[in-house]
Parts: C-alpha cells; structure tokens; sequence
C-alpha cells in the first residue's frame, strides 16, 4: 500500500480538484455565486498550491496586466492542477518519514529548506486569515473556510520545525565524539 500511495493520493486530490472547479464554473452565476463554496473547498483543501498559484496570479497580473484573463485561465488551470498533484505527491512522500522529512535531508541545505518550509506555513496561516477576511459578512463560513489553512499552516510549521530540531540535535553528538 506505501508503494501506491505516492501515485493514488495526488491523483484523487487532482480529481476531487477538478470536480469541485467543474461544479463551480457550472453554478457560478447560481444562488450560491457570492459564497463560492465549491471552489473555496477546493483551495482550502489544496491551500499551500493556492497560495502558490494566487503569487504566480500577482505575479502575472503586475507584469501582464493586458493578459489578464489568459493568464487566470492558464494558472487556474495549467498550473494549478499541477501544483495541486505537486504538493499531494510531497505529503504521501514525506508521511513515510516517521515524523521526519525524507525530502529535506536530500537538498544538502536542510536547516534552509526546512526554514524556507517554515516561512512557507506562516504565510499560509495570514493568507487564511486573509482569506476569511473576505467572507466576514457571514463569520460561520469565515470561520469554517480559514480552518484548513490554519490546519495546514501548523502542520507545516510543526513538521518541519521538529525536523530542523532533529537536523540540529543530529549534528551535536557527531561533534561531541572525538
């Protein structure tokens, strides 16, 4: 089953992913047009990949601002899904760490990305709450919409904390032995 894992969990992610924005741009102009809550599902399960996509759509906008619907559409869709199958893959990798990254030690620069990867969690927990900010006319869904970015961001933050941790303590003891 850990074989299949890497392959199976990203690709329903992806599926679930592309069902929710089909259901979106199917209802959009529906009674349920201001809350959104198919594709607001669908970021918030995939929050680290939508935080990514909304700074390549900044990105894009500041620098292509006369392509502004041509690149939504490609990053909402052409990167997007991608980067949704991405970070699936990076989580069903690293759940067979045993509480320890399997991906950071292979970079040779561990305590960096580890750091970068904790950088990474906190702005996913402002972008959130940012996210919940747009939703405060209705505090219920506000709040049940920021729960999985905040659970994210602290899954994040304390899985790759506790593995900088273990890159330091790694370290000591070689260095006490000699």
């Amino acid at each position: 089953m850990r074989t299949k894992l890497p392959l199976v969990l990203p690709l329903v992610q992806v599926v679930a992913a592309a069902a929710l924005t089909a259901s979106y741009f199917v209802r959009r102009d529906g009674t349920l047009a201001k809350m959104q809550p198919d594709i607001q599902l669908c970021h918030a399960l995939n929050a680290p990949a939508t935080l990514i996509k909304q700074l390549f759509l900044g990105t894009a906008h500041a620098w292509l601002p006369q392509f502004y619907p041509s690149v939504d559409y490609v990053v909402d869709t052409v990167v997007y899904f991608p980067l949704i199958w991405l970070i699936w893959y990076l989580v069903s990798v690293e759940i067979g760490g045993a509480g320890y990254s399997i991906l950071t030690p292979k970079t040779r620069m561990r305590g960096t990305v580890d750091i970068a990867a904790i950088v990474f969690g906190t702005m996913l927990a402002v972008f959130g709450l940012l996210v919940c900010s747009e939703f405060r006319h209705v505090p219920a869904y506000a709040c049940c919409l920021a729960i999985p970015y905040l659970i994210w961001s602290l899954a994040i933050v304390v899985f790759y904390g506790h593995d900088l941790r273990a890159s330091f303590g790694a370290a000591r003891p070689a260095d006490r032995i000699q």
